[in-house]
């Protein structure tokens, strides 16, 4: 039986036309994509519809469509994504300056010899002590780097760097005030100005592109007739230096006038251009206009400019005043009824509660008279609680006079409704003013206003519960005379019994300090002992004392002495247990140095119009002569001026046999520096045995000198090469243990053979390594 063929599928046909019709798309596509360059594609806005329909099949079916709704094209932005960003962390960069390998010297001089010295090792020389100053900021670092900045100039005075090493001397003289700073810096621009190099109005801009560290600035000043200019250069830093320029129709020149440049102490400075003096020509005063920190009164500086070079004008010698407050001073000229103009110069203490503080400088013949200083105070009303610090000021160390101007001025405008930290004033503080006023009339020996003033308090007190009733009724008890006054002061609040005991002694009205002594002990005041010393070394003794001033309190070490006007209570400092009597300071000077301690010593000073003493804290070296220290600057300056050696070596030699130049070379910390010159003279006299001795001492002495670095690159090394035994392999016979006579047997054996193998000293030549400072590196 017979089966017919099966019928093929009624959707074949069609997907077999479907695949061949998308091979020939494909294929086509392949050649016209291979057969055209490629091209970016371009992104457009325009709505794109694609419609994907079923092939139609012989069965019905449903027909699906599927439609994209376009959307909003967008751009490529920077990531969100979180990222670690580094923060700044302490790395370690390698600097390029090299520091010596600390090394203790050979103690054979002969193993050294003096290194061959050329430009290559004067500026690395100038590199290591500028990274020392840098890093220390100490004034012997800079002043050692001056002097190695020096000597270069005087080895290679034709050098390109000779220029950069002028400059640097004298900035680094300037920075630690030494007097041929400024004189360096007037040479330099000095020099520039005769050569035609620049002109004195352009010289701020010409400065700048030397020194970077400092600024100058010029200030045209009137010329007088014969001149064809005058300036006044100022250099500015932490502070200012003044240079004077006077131009005229042959020459200009340039002087040096003062170094004011602190960098311990910024502060700012100004100028005054007046004549004081009546001869029509001015001058100038060159003052602090604001010291941040300094508490005491700086007098302006004077000058005259009426002769070449200009001079420094003397005035009247005053006790220093310390303010205990920052002043801010101001100067003015005023005339007075002889239409003289005077220098007025104001203090302004304490902005928020301003005092004023002025006194006049009047020429008279030949120097400044200087009148007493007077106080005013200006408040601001709302700030007026701030007036109460300085009342405070005032009464610790101004005198009970100024403090009296300060509390009357206060009277009409207290209390305030709260003090400084916001506190409510209590409701007696008006009494509290008035008894401090009361107790300071007491010590300004103006006995009838102290009873006035305190008996206002006691009978009509600001409020019937006041507090200063009764502290005010017990000093009134006391304080029936004057000579009660140390007696009450004792048991008083604000009383200020270093005051009180001046006050008393001036009371005394006697000139003999001893019976000042015996007034002081019969009204009050414990003496623990006294004696007799001359403070001042004018060969009258002055009486000195030690006190307790109340039950319990520390010593205080006092002097009397006399004045023109009786006797005066000088106060020394309080002792501390154990302390002893002030001794003379050895070696004795010109000027005696008296001291407790050792480091610190005092003089005992004099005005000379009224001989009113003070007291005047020094370092113990203030009064040491200083014929040394003066011969040896002096050598060395003429030695970097190209004087011969020979002449400088002799002023050298004539300083070292001196009595007195151990002590001094060590008083004035001057040693390694004085050796070195004596070293760097022979040097250059070609004395190589004495030049490597003299540079070793410093090396040995002051091996943390500066000065030693420098000492050490003059010189190399060479130690004795020792000897070591090293082993030699030789070849030998030796007879065989086995009885045969017919053989011998070669073995190696070694001997020892000297030979001379250098090995190096304990103590190598000066070596270099590569520091590295930790910076912060963001």
């Amino acid at each position: 039986m017979a089966t017919g063929s099966s019928k093929p599928s009624p959707i074949l046909y069609p997907v077999l036309i479907l695949f061949v019709l998308a091979i020939v798309v494909f294929l086509f596509m392949s050649v016209r994509y291979f057969s055209q360059p490629p091209s970016s594609p371009t992104i457009t806005n325009s709505p794109v519809f694609v419609t994907v329909t079923s092939p139609p099949t012989l069965t019905p079916s449903a027909t699906s469509t599927i439609t994209l709704i376009p959307r909003p094209t967008w751009t490529l932005r920077p990531s969100s994504t979180a990222t670690q960003t580094p923060l700044p962390t302490s790395t370690k960069t390698a600097t390029l300056i090299r520091t010596i390998t600390p090394v203790i010297p050979d103690k054979y001089n002969t193993f050294y010899e003096l290194k061959p010295w050329d430009f290559a090792e004067q500026s690395h020389s100038i590199e290591l002590l500028n990274a020392n100053a840098v890093l220390t900021h100490s004034d012997d670092t800079y002043r050692a780097l001056a002097y190695d900045e020096s000597e270069g100039n005087l080895r290679f005075p034709l050098a390109l760097e000779a220029t950069q090493w002028q400059w640097g001397r004298a900035y680094n003289l300037l920075r630690i005030n030494d007097p041929l700073g400024i004189a360096l810096y007037s040479d330099l621009i000095q020099s520039a100005v005769t050569s035609g190099q620049v002109r004195a109005a352009d010289l701020p801009a010409w400065f700048s592109s030397y020194e970077t560290r400092i600024a100058l600035d010029v200030f045209p000043l009137p010329p007088q007739p014969g001149e064809l200019g005058r300036e006044l250069i100022e250099l500015k830093a932490e502070g200012s230096a003044f240079l004077w320029l006077v131009e005229n129709p042959t020459e200009t020149v340039i002087f040096p006038l003062i170094n004011d440049i602190d960098f311990t102490q910024p502060h700012v400075n100004a100028f005054s251009y007046v004549d004081f003096t009546g001869d029509t020509i001015p001058e100038l005063v060159i003052y602090r206009s604001e010291t941040p920190g300094v508490t005491l009164l700086v007098p302006p500086r004077i000058f005259d400019l009426s002769v070449t070079p200009p001079v420094e004008l003397p005035v009247q010698e005053q006790v220093p005043m310390d303010f205990g407050l920052e002043p801010r001073t101001d100067v003015e000229v005023i005339t007075d009824t002889l239409s003289r103009n005077l220098l007025r110069v104001t203090s302004i203490l304490l902005p928020a509660c301003p005092v004023h503080v002025t006194q006049d400088y009047t020429w008279k013949e030949n120097i400044f008279t200087v009148t007493p200083l007077e106080y005013k105070l200006v408040p601001v009303y709302d700030l007026r609680t701030y007036c109460e610090v300085v009342l405070d000021s005032a009464s610790i160390g101004w005198g009970p006079d100024a403090a009296i101007t300060i509390a009357t001025s206060m009277l009409g405008m207290w209390p305030p409704e709260t003090d400084a930290d916001g506190h409510p004033y209590p409701v007696d503080a008006y009494d509290q003013l008035r008894y401090r006023l009361g107790v300071l009339y007491a010590l300004a020996n103006q006995p009838s206003d102290a009873v006035r003033t305190l008996s206002e308090i006691v009978n009509t007190p600001i409020v019937p519960e006041s507090s200063w009733v009764i502290p005010a009724g017990e000093f009134l008890r006391i304080y029936q005379r004057p000579e009660d006054l140390y007696i009450a002061c004792q048991q008083a609040q604000y009383c200020n019994m270093r005051d009180a005991l001046q006050t008393m002694t001036q009371h005394s009205s006697t000139s003999d300090p001893a019976q000042a002594l015996q007034y002081l002990e019969t009204h009050g005041v414990i003496t623990r002992s006294s004696g007799l010393l001359d403070f001042d070394a004018d060969g009258q003794a002055e009486r000195w004392m030690i006190i307790q001033p109340r039950s319990g309190a520390k010593l205080e070490y006092w002097i009397l002495s006399r004045m023109q006007s009786g006797v005066q209570a000088v106060f020394v400092k309080v002792l501390e247990a154990g302390e002893s009597l002030p001794y003379f300071h050895e070696p004795a000077g010109s000027v005696p140095v008296l001291q407790f301690e050792l480091h610190q010593g005092f003089v005992f000073n004099r005005l000379p119009d009224t001989l009113e003493a003070y007291i005047q804290w020094v370092d113990v070296e203030y009064a040491r002569p200083t014929t040394i220290l003066d011969g040896y600057n002096q050598a060395l300056n003429d030695l970097m001026s190209g004087t011969d050696p020979s002449v400088v070596l002799t002023s050298l030699l004539d300083l070292y046999k001196s009595p007195r130049f151990k002590g001094d070379c060590i008083a004035f910390n001057i040693c390694d520096q004085f050796h070195y010159t004596l070293a760097l003279d022979y040097d250059l006299l070609g004395q190589q045995g004495n030049a490597i001795d003299e540079y070793l001492w410093v090396w040995r002495n002051y091996g943390q000198s500066a000065y030693a670095t420098m000492a050490r690159l003059k010189l190399n090394h060479f130690p004795l090469p020792t000897y070591t035994r090293t082993p030699i392999p030789t070849n030998t016979t030796a007879p065989s243990r086995t009885p045969t006579p017919t053989t011998l047997t070669p073995t190696s054996t070694a001997t020892f053979t000297p030979s001379m193998t250098p090995t190096p000293s304990a103590t190598p030549t000066p070596t270099e390594t590569e520091t590295e400072t930790p910076t912060t590196t963001p």
